[in-house]
């Protein structure tokens, strides 16, 4: 039993690693959901990837058949992969696993902090822990050097920025001096 668990867990693993490689997280896991209901639903397509007369070949190019143009390549070939390890009963397990993994990697995200000067690992972390708590997530802000910000920093995660720069600040005070 233990290694059945081992593995679901070693296919997971490795479908977020490709997934993040491929920048297409999210997508893989809304498509695996997907791929899940049309086979519980399609008990001609169940009778056939668990009959033992028709070869792994063949299941193997019916699946690619069936998902071409539907379906992200990469998961297509790990569908097709668990085939030729003969490992698909597996899936709906993996995908468990796999949309639990995927939900903690959502909520780890990185980005930038923009300074004048040289923050120091303590007010990183501080801005990470407030940054993290609005966006309810984990965040790894890397600090960079920006030579033309007066004071101040600028925040970017994503879409999301947060700009407390003098910059900023002096650019608002003026626009409401000239109202």
């Amino acid at each position: 039993m233990q290694a059945r668990n081992d593995n679901i867990e070693h296919y997971a693993d490795a479908l977020i690693a490709l997934a993040k490689a491929n920048n297409s997280l999210r997508e893989i896991e809304l498509e695996l959901v997907d791929l899940l209901e049309f086979m519980h639903k399609n008990e001609q397509l169940q009778r056939f990837l668990n009959s033992a007369t028709i070869e792994q070949k063949g299941k193997r190019s019916a699946m690619d058949e069936i998902l071409e143009g539907h379906t992200n390549p990469l998961l297509i070939d790990f569908i097709s992969m668990l085939l030729t390890a003969n490992n698909l009963p597996l899936l709906e397990d993996i995908s468990e696993s796999f949309s639990e993994k995927a939900s903690k990697e959502h909520k780890n995200v990185s980005g930038e902090i923009h300074a004048a000067i040289n923050l120091t690992d303590f007010q990183v972390e501080e801005i990470e822990n407030e940054i993290g708590r609005i966006l309810d997530k984990k965040l790894n802000l890397r600090p960079r050097i920006v030579p033309g910000i007066l004071g101040g920093i600028l925040v970017k995660v994503g879409d999301f920025i947060v700009d407390g720069t003098i910059d900023r600040q002096l650019s608002e005070a003026k626009k409401q001096l000239l109202a």
